[in-house]
C-alpha cells in the first residue's frame, strides 16, 4: 500500500495515484522538494556573487584599496628609481606584487634594495667594466731600519797631516764636492795646472795631493757612500698604467696616502744629501714612520673590492636590476598585505559561490530533465480502472461505495457520487484499493473473463 497507493488533495477532493504513477507523483514531489531547497540555496549565493561583484565589498573595490595601500608605500619611487620615468600600476605589475608574498622583515627587504640600487647606479655610471687596480707595494722593499742605522753611522777618521786636516775640513764644513773634482782632476796624468789657482804642477807634487784627498776620502768611505746609496729609497710614482679606468672618486685616499709616504721619502733623500755632501758627519734620526704610511697606502687597494663589486655589478646589471624589481615587489606586497588578505579572501568566497552557482543551476537542470520524466511517466501509466472498480464492488458488495473516476490524466475518488476528503480516506480503504490494483495487475494481458483463471 505504501509503494503502489498514493492519494492527495486537489481543493476538497482526493486523487488516486497507482502503481508506476504513484512512484512517479512521490519522485516528483521529492524533486520538488529539492528544487525549493535548490531555490533558497541558488538565493543565497547570488547575494555573495552580488555583494562581490558590486558595491562596497566588491572585488574592485578591495583591488583599489590594496593598489592604493602598495603606491601609498613608496612602489612608484622605487620603480622609478630602478628604470627611470613615471611607472604606472600596470595588470601585470600588479599581478607581480600578488606573487611576491614573503615573510622577510620590510626593513632587511628595504636595506638590500639600497645597497643594490647604489650598485645599479655604479654600474651604470661606470657603463663598463674597469680594467684598473690600485697597486700594493711590497712593504719589504722600504728598508727604513736599515737607512736610519746608516744616516747615523760612524766612520773612522785616519791619522792627518796638516794638509789633510785641511782637507778634512773642507768635507766636514759640506764642501766635500770640491774635494772629489780634486781627487777627480788631480788623478789624470794630463793635468799639470791646478784649474783654481792656475799653479804649475809636477807629477810629484799632483800624486801627493791626490794621496792626500785618498787618505781623507778612503776606500772605506767609497764602500760607505756606495751602501748609502744602495740604501736610497725612491719615490713612489704614480703608476698610470695600472691606476688605468679607474674612478677618480676611488683614487682620493689613495693619492692622499701616496703623497702623505712620499713626502717622508722625500726628507730621507734630503737626510742622504747632507750625508754625502759631509761624509763624516752623522745623521742622526729616529725613523719617520715610513712603514705605516706604506702600511696605509696599501690599505687604500680595499678600492679594489669597490672596482670588483662594479664589474659584478656591470657583469651581471640585468640580473641586478631583476633582483632590484622583485624586492620593490615585495616591498610593496608588505605594505598592501592586509588589503590583499581581505581581497584574496573575497576571490576565494566569490569563486565558491559562482562554483556552487553552478553546481545548482546544473542540478536544477537536471531534476528539471527528471521531472519532466516522471511526468510524462505519469501522464502514459495506464490503469485498469474498470477492472478495479468491479472488483472495490465485490468487496463492498456495492457499485457506489468507492469508486474511481478518471480526470485528465488522474482518478479522483466518488463515494455515492460525491467527492471524498484525502483524510476520509481510512488505512483499511488504502489497503483495499491496494489490492485491488494488485489483483488488476496480476491479470493484465489476459482475455476478459478469464482473469483468474489460474490457481
Amino acid at each position: 500500500m505504501r509503494e503502489k497507493v498514493f492519494v492527495e488533495a486537489d481543493g476538497v477532493e482526493s486523487i488516486v495515484m497507482l502503481g508506476e504513477q504513484a512512484d512517479a507523483k512521490k519522485k516528483i514531489n521529492e524533486i520538488d522538494e529539492e528544487l525549493v531547497e535548490l531555490g533558497k540555496q541558488f538565493v543565497e549565493q547570488q547575494g555573495v556573487r552580488d555583494r562581490l561583484e558590486s558595491g562596497r565589498e566588491s572585488i574592485a573595490n578591495l583591488e583599489k584599496a590594496a593598489k592604493t595601500a602598495a603606491k601609498d608605500g613608496g612602489w612608484a619611487d622605487r620603480r622609478a628609481a630602478i628604470d627611470g620615468g613615471r611607472p604606472s600600476l600596470t595588470t601585470a605589475r600588479w599581478d607581480a606584487i600578488l606573487a611576491s608574498e614573503t615573510k622577510e622583515p620590510r626593513k632587511a627587504l628595504q636595506d638590500e634594495f639600497d645597497r643594490k640600487l647604489t650598485e645599479l647606479g655604479r654600474a651604470e655610471a661606470a657603463g663598463s667594466a674597469i680594467a684598473g687596480r690600485v697597486p700594493v707595494l711590497d712593504p719589504s722593499l722600504f728598508d727604513e731600519d736599515g737607512l736610519v742605522t746608516l744616516l747615523s753611522k760612524k766612520l773612522d777618521e785616519p791619522v792627518l797631516t796638516d794638509r789633510e786636516r785641511r782637507i778634512m775640513s773642507l768635507v766636514q764644513e759640506g764642501h766635500q764636492e770640491i774635494v772629489e773634482t780634486a781627487r777627480d782632476v788631480f788623478s789624470r796624468d794630463e793635468t799639470t795646472v791646478c784649474p783654481m789657482c792656475q799653479r804649475e804642477l809636477t807629477p810629484e807634487y799632483r800624486e801627493s795631493l791626490e794621496e792626500s784627498i785618498l787618505r781623507v776620502l778612503s776606500d772605506a768611505v767609497d764602500a760607505y757612500r756606495e751602501d748609502l746609496d744602495r740604501a736610497r729609497i725612491p719615490e713612489i710614482n704614480e703608476d698610470a698604467v695600472a691606476l688605468g679606468d679607474v674612478p677618480e672618486e676611488l683614487l682620493a685616499g689613495y693619492r692622499k696616502a701616496l703623497a702623505a709616504a712620499n713626502a717622508i721619502i722625500s726628507s730621507y733623500e734630503r737626510m742622504v744629501g747632507e750625508r754625502l755632501g759631509a761624509i763624516y758627519a752623522q745623521v742622526e734620526t729616529a725613523p719617520l714612520g715610513l712603514a705605516g704610511a706604506i702600511a696605509a697606502l696599501n690599505a687604500e687597494a680595499a678600492a679594489n673590492e669597490e672596482i670588483d663589486s662594479i664589474n659584478a655589478s656591470v657583469r651581471d646589471r640585468d640580473a641586478l636590476r631583476g633582483r632590484l624589481l622583485g624586492l620593490a615587489d615585495q616591498i610593496a606586497w608588505l605594505d598592501a598585505k592586509d588589503e590583499i588578505a581581505a581581497l584574496d579572501s573575497a576571490k576565494a568566497e566569490l569563486s565558491a559561490a559562482k562554483e556552487k552557482l553552478d553546481e545548482i543551476d546544473g542540478r536544477r537542470r537536471k531534476l528539471n530533465a527528471d521531472l519532466n520524466r516522471e511526468r510524462t511517466r505519469m501522464a502514459m501509466t495506464n490503469i485498469a480502472a474498470e477492472t478495479i472498480n468491479s472488483f472495490l464492488a465485490n468487496v463492498y458488495f456495492d457499485t457506489g461505495r468507492f469508486v474511481l473516476v478518471p480526470e485528465g490524466n488522474v482518478y479522483k475518488i466518488r463515494s455515492r457520487g460525491k467527492p471524498v476528503r484525502p483524510q476520509d480516506v481510512s488505512a483499511g480503504e488504502r489497503n483495499v484499493l491496494a489490492l485491488c490494483y494488485f489483483f488488476s495487475e496480476s491479470g493484465r494481458g489476459r482475455f476478459e473473463g478469464s482473469e483468474d483463471a489460474d490457481p
